[in-house]
């Protein structure tokens, strides 16, 4: 992995988020992506300079530690397949004419001169401290052998390119299982509300909450912090308002997180309207002065 080195682990530790540590416990907690369930995989092997990091690595700072494998490409092994890596320094590109033998060559020579003066390099070649990185991917094909058809007779069977899956935290498929949109759809049932009140007002009504609990949450999130902003004079939140505005958007993000496929969609609604809702009283109050 990443923190295999004790190079990297110097680095890497602590983990810093908008200038602040991030607490280890917390960041042993994080659940996988769920795009892992598709198979997401380094393009480059996690064995490059695990012996020897001064022979592949990607970063070289001023200290000449050099690094391997602090800088990835992610890609989905279920849908494409790398088919071709950038090597360290000098590609065959630059030096079409020459030698595969003295291209390696080359390469070591790069390679040392950079780790004898680490990055960014003194004759600006490396403008980085960080090594470029790059790779080929192609789509992987599934084979449909379609029946009692000319192409199959003549042995050419259709291809249709794979697509991610949608899973859940057990990996299975729920695709389907994911309403389209619903509530979208219901409002355009409805054609036009008199105001964003009354399109709050229907979407709440109609959300099929996953429990009593969240949709308790929901309609405490939806009322007015106390003391109300003052929409007249426009003056800046006081302390004690921007406490219950953080606490109210962390319980939102918390909310949209643990609901279901078939709600979320509906709270993403919820929480874009009550903007509008916003938008649209203190437009009110412009008018009315």
């Amino acid at each position: 992995s990443l923190l295999e080195t004790s190079e990297a682990a110097e680095i890497l530790s602590p983990i810093i988020e908008w200038g602040r540590a991030l607490p280890e416990e917390k960041v042993g907690d994080i659940s996988p992506h769920p795009f892992r369930r598709n198979g997401m995989t380094s393009a480059y092997p996690t064995w490059l300079g695990r012996e020897d990091a001064g022979q592949h690595f990607t970063y070289c700072g001023e200290n000449r530690v050099p690094v391997p494998g602090l800088d990835q490409i992610w890609y989905s092994s279920m849908t494409i397949e790398r088919v071709g890596l950038k090597r360290m320094f000098v590609d065959s590109g630059e030096w079409r004419c020459i030698d595969e033998n003295v291209l390696s060559q080359l390469r070591d020579h790069e390679r040392r001169k950079v780790l004898s003066t680490g990055l960014p390099s003194p004759d600006g070649k490396y403008p980085s401290d960080h090594l470029p990185i790059g790779a080929v991917f192609d789509w992987k094909l599934d084979v449909k052998i379609e029946e009692n058809s000319s192409s199959a007779k003549h042995g050419n069977d259709s291809k249709d390119i794979r697509r991610l899956q949608i899973v859940d935290e057990e990996g299975n498929n729920v695709e389907e299982d994911i309403p389209q949109d619903e509530p979208t759809a219901l409002i355009e049932e409805q054609q036009c509300f008199e105001t964003p009140n009354h399109e709050l007002a229907f979407l709440v009504k109609n959300c099929p909450f996953d429990t009593l609990e969240q949709q308790s949450d929901v309609n405490f999130l939806l009322q007015p912090i106390n003391p109300p902003i003052d929409l007249k004079t426009r003056k800046a939140p006081t302390p004690e308002q921007l406490e219950q505005l953080n606490a109210k958007r962390e319980k939102k993000a918390e909310l949209l997180k643990s609901a279901s496929l078939g709600v979320r969609p509906w709270l993403k609604k919820i929480w874009k309207v009550e903007k509008q809702v916003g938008k649209w009283e203190r437009r009110q109050l412009m008018t009315r002065k």
